[in-house]
């Protein structure tokens, strides 16, 4: 499934129907692909800010203009508890939310489930847009899931030089 808006854009891919009702997606759970563009613009911009401030500490700046804007308890700065983070650059982390947990996994339409959820956030240009690719697959399918966040890695490099 493929929509877009103001905030930016969001493909799903599932072995099982995804429901969309009056612009309500389902909590996905099972196997599950999330790829997300988002906006550093209007609505999209806080997302962004937010998601910053969990991985990306080089970038902090702009987390904390929303938070000024917003008030002090609206963003959370620093990783969620259980995540696993690999920094690839200042750029680039890639994740690992453990099954169960909420984590950078559990952002968007993934919810908790069974299995882990592996992925990777992305920020490119300037100000930064941010890609986001959530990966939920069986354990013994690790070798397409690394393979999926790599080339969405390789997409999101096509739209910045990511240091």
């Amino acid at each position: 499934m493929r929509f877009y808006g103001s905030s930016g854009a969001e493909i799903l891919a599932a072995p099982e129907p995804i429901v969309l009702s009056a612009f309500h997606i389902q909590s996905l759970t099972g196997p599950t692909i999330e790829f997300s563009r988002t906006f550093n613009s209007g609505s999209g911009g806080f997302e962004v800010d937010r998601v910053i401030a969990r991985v990306f500490p080089a970038f902090k700046v702009y987390a904390l203009g929303t938070q000024e804007e917003l008030g002090p308890d609206s963003i959370v700065f620093g990783p969620y508890p259980h995540d696993i983070l690999r920094y690839k650059s200042t750029r680039i982390v890639e994740y690992t939310t453990p099954a169960q947990t909420d984590g950078m996994g559990t952002r968007g339409f993934l919810k908790k489930d069974t299995l882990p959820i592996r992925g990777a956030a992305i920020l490119a240009g300037d100000p930064p847009e941010l890609y986001r690719i959530s990966v939920r697959l069986p354990t013994d399918m690790g070798a397409l899931a690394s393979a999926i966040i790599d080339h969405a890695e390789r997409e999101a490099a096509k739209h910045s030089t990511l240091k």
